[in-house]
């Protein structure tokens, strides 16, 4: 944009320059912005993105600890994150599959729709004005592909909300998560710690956050810690079945939100009830049976 252009654009009412902002900038609806990232151990002797276990034993050589000592995750040195560039290859997710989720390489349509930066770098009164509509109500989503204890997909996400401007940062609205087993690292205790970090971080740093949308595995209770959210007025979890053509529940309040993470799906409650059933039947058989034993004794 030329300075003559640019002048006669900032001439423009805030409320016409707003609409330009919200033409170029605003998400689509239903869109998850997607942004790739990579892990790098730089201490880990062997890292190895197919050895997923509770029990994994990595050595490890960091600084903090005496050497060839085994990895211990808020022990250890972090993983280095680096994040992809607009230049990179896009990969969307496809299906959730456990250890190994399907991702695919963006369409055409889809990188089309990725918001360009260029303007909001015109000038510092362009970017105080865009900035807010370029982040509010777009669902941020970090996604990488195996890594060697698990995605750490919650610490990334902090570590991108904290390279960005404290503006940009509290405009921010919206956050998506990927939960399951081994998502956040493969020991549960070590996921639970990182959501507690990211909900503290939220709280604290994201001054208009709205809305946290969850694409959860069944019986997956890891997510708890998402419940401290409900402290800030106005905040919705949403939580999305990762199987296929999966329901969808929102929740207001913590109470109703902990009561999902802990009970059973639906199809596993009838199948406990089968399964108590069939107990019972056998329970009865074998004591019929012993009725039966006991009286031919006598």
């Amino acid at each position: 944009m030329d300075l003559d252009r640019l002048s006669l654009f900032l001439l423009l009412p805030l409320e016409l320059r707003q609409r330009v902002y919200s033409h170029l900038l605003s998400p689509h609806p239903q869109d998850v912005t997607t942004i790739n990232y990579q892990l790098s151990w730089p201490y880990l002797q062997n890292p190895d993105s197919l050895t997923f276990t509770p029990y994994q034993l990595d050595m490890c050589g960091c600084p903090k600890q005496k050497k060839d000592h085994i990895y211990t995750r808020y022990v250890c040195q972090e993983p280095e994150v680096q994040f992809a560039s607009k230049q990179d290859p896009l990969w969307i997710l496809h299906e959730l599959w456990g250890l190994f989720n399907i991702l695919r390489p963006a369409s055409q349509r889809e990188l089309e729709r990725r918001p360009s930066a260029h303007l909001i770098h015109v000038n510092k009164q362009i970017y105080r004005e865009s900035i807010p509509v370029l982040y509010r109500g777009r669902n941020f989503r970090l996604l990488s592909g195996p890594c060697p204890r698990g995605r750490y997909q919650a610490y990334a996400t902090q570590k991108w909300l904290a390279r960005l401007s404290p503006l940009a940062r509290s405009h921010v609205t919206d956050l998506g998560l990927i939960c399951q087993i081994y998502e956040e690292d493969c020991v549960e205790s070590d996921a639970i710690q990182s959501y507690n970090s990211l909900s503290h971080y939220i709280l604290r740093n994201l001054l208009h956050f709205e809305k946290l949308h969850l694409l959860r595995l069944p019986r997956y209770s890891a997510v708890q810690p998402f419940s401290e959210l409900f402290q800030k007025k106005g905040v919705t979890i949403v939580v999305t079945s990762g199987r296929p053509n999966g329901e969808m529940s929102e929740f207001y309040e913590s109470k109703d939100f902990l009561r999902n993470c802990t009970e059973p799906p639906a199809g596993d409650i009838s199948q406990s009830r089968r399964l108590l059933r069939e107990l019972r039947v056998e329970s009865e058989d074998i004591e019929s049976t012993l009725e039966e034993t006991l009286s031919l004794r006598e």
